[in-house]
């Protein structure tokens, strides 16, 4: 794991969302985000505020994000 502490003009582009399951879009939206950000990194909450986690597990999606990565 990189840490961005102290580094100039460091930015870190935060993706979120469900990943049940990752597409093409959610790749080309991480690249997208490299266009102007230093980093990007994918974020997948345990717990949505909005909505229980269906479908897939969540140690399901860690790969999948991880895969994607």
């Amino acid at each position: 794991m990189e840490v961005l502490a102290g580094e100039t003009g460091a930015s870190v582009a935060l993706l979120a969302g469900a990943w049940n399951p990752p597409t093409r879009a959610h790749l080309e939206l991480a690249r997208a985000a490299l266009s102007w950000a230093s980093r990007a990194v994918f974020v997948l909450p345990r717990a949505f505020p909005h909505k229980p986690l269906e479908g897939a597990p969540f140690p399901q999606r860690v790969e999948w994000i991880r895969t994607l990565a």
